[in-house]
């Protein structure tokens, strides 16, 4: 009962030409491409011998008489060509006679010749029998050469990287016969007559063609493999490539295709898990819009509580659109229709309940807050669980201008749901012996926590450890923070006012340093310069950076620094705004400075009268008078300004007591300046005397003691709380030179254990933080040189590491 073959069309018409297969369908092929007449011409040629020779003794000759009828691109037109040329004789009535010498002179055999033209002639009835079309206009060179392959599809034949070799169907491998015209031509793609094998494998009777026209002719012919099947967003359809071979030759390697055309099914199942589970469809309709959002949510949670386990996975989704999306939909236009008429009796169809997303009962995550709380400042906080990402943990972004404003204590402490670990890691990261005592560690962790007050918050979790723990001698520096896992320590991105990340890392106080040139500058400056307190002036507001509420510091800032102000000089001060309000009030300090400065004029000349001839030329090895009477002025005002008004009321309040009790502070600073530079001066005389050769040591250490000093301007760059102790440890210089000279070894000594100290202060000399180091240091230096001179504070070398770790500047 098998069906029978039965033979289509072609093959019936086929079978009534009594010459070769391939022939008779290049025939038909032309009278369906328009090239009829040509083909004809062509294949009657073909189906005879060869009308050209080639003797021996002459083959260049014969070689070049041939290239007369030669044409570009194709040997078949070779026949063409010639064929007008024997026609034109014709009409043009030569005798036959002279039809033979032109043969013979083109080397072309006459009864060949004769031959070629009487099988035309039998195949011109032969296709007028058939009722085949003959065109009246030429035919081009493509319509003639897709003609021509419909009867060569087993000669084609691909350029490979070979030099000069081709791969044919079946794997086989060819060249170029060297006398056709496509010789060293290097066409892509060719189709040939005939392949014949002599010492290599040729292909003769070659013309070049596209592989599109390939596609066209064999349709019935190529072998289709799909492969990479894959939803496109762009185009709203499951496409895949078409690898499209013929006889095992492949002629397009990757042809995009509609897989929904190939494979309904797997089409729909694409569609399925890449365009609706994934959220990927190309639009947003409400339901996936609302679907997207619970599955966002619930997998915050997941990052959040750091599991993968609590909620369903991608196949539960999928599964969830299968049961109701109907099997033969698999495009985003198929799916819009389907959906507008669902939706019209249905609207949330496609609307999944959140709590089916849950494997379990929903949990808590309370103590994973979306917003951290840092001071006044209330910053966004995103979760990713993912150890091997930089950002795993807490990701919080920061505008640049609320970088200076986080509370570095508060910040240490890190995500409430995360301290218990927190505390659990930097306890197991202390020192082998130290933590013996505190396991096991994650009840000592949970007593720790318990024991926290709102108040403790406040300061750094180090700090606050090493109180709780004060009885087990541990230091800040016994805890090891890079050991700790990552993700406990939020993961910080600094961002411009367009929210551009600018900066990231978990180290807060470096990102401050890396920032700080950044966010102590000026934010903006207003118009106008002030002589006197402006009564416009707001010290604290508030604006909004991508999303955060921070404080904006106004500051006056006087036009020209202290020690630039000349005599007669009238600048004033301008207002600047700020985001670090500690430089805020620095700068507004020297603005008001100023303009108290500008209402002193009588009490400064008379404060700088009482400025004696012995204190001048105390100072003279430094600078001149002047310069000596405006630091004097400017310690009097750092001194007598003891509030720092921020409106005009409290600048007219000020002014008045500084202007009672200028004079009283100017015989303070007199005071002092006259005792440090009359003790300097006696220190120069002491230490010239001496021979470098001998107490070369002790000269360098107390070189680098005055150089810390800054003796030349010091009322500028240091507080008056610092520069006022400087006459108590001038004096214990004074009495450390008496004694050296007879004191040499103990003095040398006591150097080398103050040398480490002395490397770490100038090391960060420039840090606000440093002013308690520094007091200590001139403590010990006290206690270690200068006996029986008594110091302020107890004070050790094991005192001066524990404030270094507690302040942390190192």
């Amino acid at each position: 009962n098998e069906k029978k073959a039965e033979l289509t069309k072609i093959g019936q018409m086929m079978a009534r030409m009594p010459i070769d297969p391939r022939l008779a369908r290049m025939i038909l092929g032309g009278a369906h491409f328009g090239a009829l007449n040509e083909a004809l011409i062509i294949v009657s040629a073909l189906a005879v011998q060869d009308p050209r020779e080639r003797p021996a003794d002459k083959q260049t000759q014969a070689d070049q008489k041939h290239a007369l009828f030669k044409e570009a691109d194709s040997d078949f037109l070779f026949y063409l060509k010639l064929w007008s040329t024997l026609k034109g004789n014709k009409d043009n009535q030569l005798s036959e006679n002279k039809r033979r010498a032109f043969a013979r002179q083109h080397f072309l055999s006459w009864l060949r010749l004769r031959e070629w033209k009487q099988t035309h002639k039998q195949l011109v009835e032969l296709a007028e029998g058939l009722k085949l079309s003959f065109n009246d206009k030429p035919a081009s060179y493509e319509n003639l050469h897709r003609a021509l392959l419909t009867g060569l599809l087993s000669f084609i034949a691909n350029k490979t990287d070979e030099k000069n070799v081709y791969m044919a169907v079946r794997q086989q491998k060819a060249r170029i016969f060297p006398a056709s015209v496509l010789h060293k031509a290097g066409a892509s793609w060719v189709m040939a007559f005939e392949m014949v094998e002599t010492s290599q494998v040729y292909l003769r009777t070659l013309a070049k063609i596209e592989p599109e026209w390939i596609l066209l002719a064999a349709r019935d012919l190529l072998k289709h493999h799909y492969f990479e099947p894959h939803w496109s967003k762009k185009t709203g359809i499951v496409n895949a490539y078409d690898q499209i071979s013929l006889f095992g030759l492949i002629i397009e390697p990757k042809r995009l295709t509609n897989f929904e055309k190939v494979d309904q099914a797997a089409a729909h199942e694409i569609f399925l898990r890449d365009a609706l589970t994934t959220g990927n469809l190309g639009i947003m309709p409400p339901f996936l819009k609302h679907n997207l959002l619970k599955l966002e949510e619930v997998e915050r949670v997941e990052d959040k509580l750091r599991r993968r386990d609590l909620v369903v996975d991608e196949e539960t989704v999928y599964q969830f659109y299968a049961s109701k999306i109907p099997s033969e939909i698999a495009s985003r236009r198929s799916f819009e229709d389907w959906l507008a008429t669902v939706e019209a009796k249905e609207p949330r169809f496609l609307y999944v309940d959140e709590e089916s997303l849950w494997l379990n009962d929903r949990p808590t995550t309370q103590q994973f807050p979306d917003y951290l709380q840092n001071g006044q400042l209330r910053l966004a906080a995103s979760y990713r669980f993912d150890p091997s990402h930089d950002e795993d943990g807490a990701t919080v972004k920061i505008p640049l201008q609320a970088l200076a404003q986080v509370n570095e204590e508060i910040w240490s402490w890190g995500i409430p749901g995360w301290r218990q670990e927190l505390v659990e890691a930097l306890l197991k990261s202390l020192p082998k012996d130290k933590r013996r005592n505190l396991v096991p560690i994650p009840d000592t962790a949970r007593k720790l926590l318990r024991e926290v007050q709102d108040k403790d918050l406040q300061r750094h979790v180090l700090n606050y450890l090493t109180f709780a723990l004060r009885g087990e001698q541990i230091t800040e520096k016994d805890f090891s923070v890079e050991r700790i896992d990552q993700y406990l320590i939020p993961f910080i991105k600094v961002t411009d006012e367009k929210g551009r990340v600018i900066e990231k890392g978990r180290d807060l106080a470096e990102l401050k340093a890396r920032c700080r040139q950044e966010t102590q500058r000026p934010v903006k400056q207003l118009k106008g310069e002030y002589k006197t307190f402006p009564e416009s002036f707001i010290f604290e507001a508030t604006q909004k950076v991508t999303g955060v509420v921070i404080k904006q510091y106004q500051a006056l800032v006087p036009v020209k620094s202290f020690s630039e102000i000349e005599a007669k000089d009238e600048s004033g001060v301008v207002i600047q705004s700020f985001n670090d309000q500690a430089e805020a009030i620095k700068q507004h300090r020297e603005g008001v400075i100023r303009l108290i400065h500008m209402q002193l004029g009588d009490l400064i000349r008379q404060l700088k009268k009482q400025l004696g001839k012995p204190l001048a030329l105390a100072y003279s090895p430094l600078g001149d008078r002047a310069k000596l009477e405006q630091m004097l002025v400017y310690a009097t005002l750092q001194m007598a300004l003891t509030e720092l008004p921020v409106n005009a009321e409290e600048f007219q309040n000020v002014l008045a007591e500084v202007k009672g009790n200028f004079l009283s502070y100017g015989q303070q600073a007199l005071a002092a300046l006259s005792d440090i530079f009359i003790q300097w001066q006696d220190i120069r005389r002491k230490l010239l005397v001496l021979d470098p050769e001998i107490f070369g040591r002790s000269i360098d250490d107390i070189e680098d003691q005055l150089d810390l000093m800054q003796l030349g301007d010091f009322v500028y760059t240091q507080p008056p709380e610092v520069w006022a102790e400087f006459p108590r440890y001038l004096k214990a210089l004074v009495l450390r030179l008496e004694r050296l000279p007879n004191n040499l070894q103990r003095d040398e000594a006591a150097i080398a254990q103050v040398d480490p100290w002395m490397d770490k202060l100038f090391s960060v000399r420039n840090n606000p933080k440093s002013i308690d180091f520094y007091f200590m240091l001139e403590e010990l230096r006290i206690s270690l040189f200068s006996q029986p001179m008594k110091t302020k504070i107890p004070v050790s070398a094991t005192r001066l590491q524990k404030l270094w770790d507690r302040l942390g500047i190192s």
